[in-house]
């Protein structure tokens, strides 16, 4: 039987842990835990799940409107760790976890007072993209860090890198999508704000034939939209609420990306495009950062749509 025993958070390596950045929180490196002894791997994610959930205030235990707030350890303990963590690992780490207490809200990316809890928290949901996006840096970052042959090397810090601009698309893409199946204020935005659908000609007779198709129309529609196109993107976080942080990082992480990816690395000029392991870590902290910014803001949007619902 694997060696299951709690190892305190600052009795594991240095390499159990991917440094993202002051601002956020640490996350574990899936290389190091593919490899980890149970009992090393179990504490880090038990860490893991700790620093970013919280315990519900015993108050609450009676407010049905909480329940399909409450975050499952296991689940999101197989989710962010089920292709790198033995099954067992991941299991007594959950079996750590609902020892501790119960039951747990995610934290998300703001923070209140218990007292400030009259409305309907965050639904555990929202926050997996985010969460998503976490798990894919960190796995970038590994990548990035393999030893071997300095081609070889090269080759896998030049994926990494273009697999960060994949990993904030993908995070878009699920952002936008929970907000179009999940809020009709939005949907109705995206219909009658992004040109895409507010052009489009109708025939009277067919106002209520389209009407109940709306929603599978928009999502056809983000199926096929390029993610790193900020001019497509743009639009639709405004309908969505959101101010849009400043693009000019990530534009420019975009166009090393097209080089990489579409021209084999080398630039217009014949120029060959490098990228270094710390160029992988700073476009991750800065797309973590663009992430956290608009679900930040998607939260406190939740937040005020709960005040007043309650009010």
């Amino acid at each position: 039987m694997a060696n299951q025993e709690h190892v305190e958070e600052d009795k594991l390596p240095d390499e159990a842990f991917v440094d993202l950045g002051p601002s956020t929180p640490k996350e574990i490196n899936s290389e190091w835990l593919a490899k980890a002894p149970s009992g090393q791997a179990i504490s880090a994610m038990v860490t893991w799940f700790l620093i970013r959930h919280f315990e519900a205030h015993p108050d609450w235990s009676d407010d049905p409107g909480l329940l399909d707030s409450v975050v499952d350890p296991s689940y999101v303990l197989h989710y962010g760790f089920g292709d790198s963590a033995k099954g067992a690992d991941i299991e007594a780490a959950v079996r750590q976890i609902q020892d501790a207490g119960g039951p747990w809200f995610s934290v998300g990316v703001g923070q209140h007072d218990e007292d400030d809890y009259d409305f309907e928290v965050e639904p555990a949901e929202a926050d997996l993209p985010l969460l998503a996006l976490r798990t894919r840096l960190g796995q970038l970052q590994g990548i990035s860090s393999l030893s071997g042959e300095e081609a070889t090397k090269s080759f896998a810090t030049m994926l990494a890198f273009s697999g960060v601009i994949g990993a904030l698309e993908a995070f878009l893409w699920e952002t936008v999508a929970f907000s179009v199946a999940n809020d009709e204020e939005v949907l109705g935005r995206f219909i009658t704000e992004l040109a895409h659908f507010a052009n489009q000609p109708m025939v009277l007779g067919d106002i209520y034939k389209r009407l109940n198709g709306l929603r599978e129309d928009v999502k056809k529609y983000l199926g096929g939209v390029v993610w790193h196109n900020w001019g497509h993107v743009r639009p639709m976080l405004v309908c969505m609420g959101v101010r849009v942080p400043k693009l000019t990082s990530l534009q420019e992480a975009v166009q090393k990306r097209h080089h990489i990816v579409h021209r084999s690395g080398l630039d217009p000029d014949g120029g060959l495009v490098t990228v270094s392991e710390a160029d992988v870590h700073e476009l991750c902290a800065i797309a973590l950062a663009f992430a956290e910014d608009i679900a930040r803001q998607l939260f406190e949007k939740r937040v005020l749509a709960g005040f007043e619902h309650v009010s």
